[in-house]
């Protein structure tokens, strides 16, 4: 009997933002010099660099997302600091919207994930083609958005 070999564990992922969501994050929920406040605390707890590639540069608060299926409901779990190019690749939508427009090098972007992950082309697209289709499940939801430890910020 033949086993299957482990998956390789990515520590970059895509995690794209189900449709129904798009556009309720926290960030466009608070007034911006609150988030900025935050942000700047995000990114000081984390030493300043990303947590994903150790990169300092043009770094951005992250929000981690989690699903329960059982009661439709998305919450932000906590927020991290990530570069722009790890912020490129867990949001993948954005990036393709960009390259489309000539804004953005897809190449680029896929290439620090390869980097990254330390892996090849084959991982990566079999990476996508799952991230992509549990994109589509999620987005058959009309997710409730839970902003977790920081819902008192967010105006009623």
């Amino acid at each position: 009997m033949a086993t299957k070999a482990a998956p390789i564990p990515l520590k970059l992922q895509i995690d794209m933002v189900p449709l129904s969501s798009w556009g309720l994050s926290l960030r466009n929920s608070i007034k911006r010099s609150q988030w900025d406040k935050l942000r700047k605390e995000v990114h000081a707890k984390n030493g300043d660099k990303c947590e994903i590639c150790g990169s300092p540069d043009k770094l951005h608060c992250h929000e981690h997302w989690e699903f329960d299926e059982v009661t439709g409901t998305q919450r932000l779990s906590c927020l991290g600091t990530v570069c722009s190019m790890c912020h490129f690749v867990s949001h993948m939508g954005r990036p393709r919207q960009l390259a489309a427009a000539g804004h953005l090098d897809m190449k680029a972007v896929i290439d620090h994930f390869l980097k990254v992950n330390a892996v090849d082309l084959k991982v990566y697209k079999k990476h996508e083609k799952d991230a992509t289709a549990l994109f589509m499940k999620r987005s058959e939801t009309e997710w409730k958005v839970d902003f977790g430890q920081y819902a008192s910020l967010v105006p009623q």
